[in-house]
């Protein structure tokens, strides 16, 4: 081990640390992992408990950015699938998400999840391409910022352009089924419907 360390002349006091808004309470992020394992199941009822969950998580931590970006993202799935009254959900969420952004400026998902209520909701292209584009510069390998360009391409015709950034985030994250709807809904769009069948086999075997 120590031929190792001195071969790769490692200085792990040198490793940068990450700082994330909050107060580092254990018992919060509990609870916003909790709510990330409801949320994925994607369902209305799943995804309500998802919100509980995130505003759980505030009412203990009012400053902690990941939670106001996660019940963004919650809220926006809730208003996006028609859960509860598109306007005022994404309102609800456009104002959690400023929040998020207000207490950790350099906080990805706060950016990203600014760029889906641009694209889902407001329809404001040119804005939602300008957040996203933010959140990747703060951090590239983020697979559902990736997964959000790819959106943003698709939505404007660009399928190829669209499938090269699905496939980038699934090479990010392998195991997250909805990267493969994506993927398959691009490679449809583009007429190689046998190919997509591929994919949407996949999200089988995953989910």
């Amino acid at each position: 081990a120590r031929s190792v360390v001195q071969q790769l002349k490692l200085k792990l006091i040198d490793i940068p640390v990450v700082k994330v808004s909050g107060t580092g309470n254990i018992e919060a992020y509990n609870l916003i992992l909790q709510g990330n394992y409801f949320f994925d199941k994607l369902d209305k009822e799943n995804v309500a408990k998802a919100v509980d969950f995130y505003s759980q998580a505030l009412a203990i931590d009012s400053t902690d950015a990941r939670a106001w970006a996660s019940l963004t993202n919650a809220i926006s799935r809730q208003a996006w699938q028609n859960y509860i009254d598109q306007n005022t959900g994404y309102e609800k969420a456009r104002g959690a998400c400023l929040k998020a952004i207000a207490l950790d400026p350099g906080y990805a998902p706060g950016y990203r999840e600014m760029a889906d209520i641009k694209l889902y909701h407001d329809f404001d292209w040119p804005g939602a391409e300008a957040d996203y584009q933010t959140a990747h510069n703060l951090d590239p390998a983020d697979a559902d910022i990736i997964t959000g360009l790819g959106d943003l391409q698709q939505v404007r015709g660009h399928c190829r352009e669209a499938e090269q950034l699905y496939k980038k985030a699934s090479t990010l994250n392998p195991l997250k089924p909805i990267i493969y709807l994506d993927l398959g809904n691009a490679v449809s769009c583009d007429g190689r419907l046998a190919e997509a069948l591929k994919y949407f086999n996949k999200i089988l075997e995953i989910n």
